[in-house]
């Protein structure tokens, strides 16, 4: 992780707790081995996270850090949710697996109170919309997020680039996003 020069967790807590200190109930998205559920766990009451993979969920599980782990894809998990149920959500280095992200926003917005959060980074391109890399990871417009974000009913309070990890001596320019439900859709 340090060779990658990987610091989403930390970029993202950094710019949710500059907004809000704690949460209720927060679900981290791609969970993965649980680096973001470690830095979000201190300052959550309820924390949930999902995942596709079962030996990361195995592993998130061996760190006892979060109180459920579901198995599942992040537009499906979402829906599950009870709505308007969440005060935050995270997605660190997540959505660079997915193209088009209309449906993610949509399931985010349905599972987050008013005012709740929605926060995540993702590899940068220019242009309108998005594209798959030669790393075949999606990069997102900034254009893009911004619509999609005001489109699915999110209010945008942070929107930064950052470095997301390295790849060999490159860092990979990226988008770093704090959004409120602030709407109805």
């Amino acid at each position: 992780i340090q060779m990658l020069g990987y610091s989403a967790p930390q970029q993202l807590h950094a710019a949710i707790a500059a907004i809000r200190s704690h949460f209720e109930q927060a679900y981290d998205l791609g969970c993965g081995t649980g680096l973001m559920g470690e830095v979000l766990r201190p300052h959550v009451d309820h924390l949930s996270g999902c995942d596709l993979s079962r030996a990361m969920l195995q592993e998130a599980r061996a760190k006892q850090i979060y109180d459920r782990l579901d198995g599942d894809d992040v537009v499906h998990a979402l829906t599950q949710q009870h709505a308007a149920s969440l005060d935050l959500i995270t997605a660190a280095d997540v959505l660079v697996y997915i193209g088009a992200l209309t449906d993610v926003f949509l399931a985010a917005h349905h599972a987050l109170k008013i005012g709740g959060l929605f926060a995540f980074t993702t590899q940068a391109c220019a242009g309108e919309r998005f594209i798959i890399g030669e790393d075949l990871r999606s990069a997102h417009s900034e254009r893009y997020l911004r619509t999609q974000a005001l489109q699915t009913g999110f209010e945008i309070l942070a929107f930064e680039a950052v470095s997301v990890r390295q790849d060999g001596d490159q860092a990979v320019r990226g988008w770093l996003c704090v959004l409120r439900n602030s709407a109805d859709v």
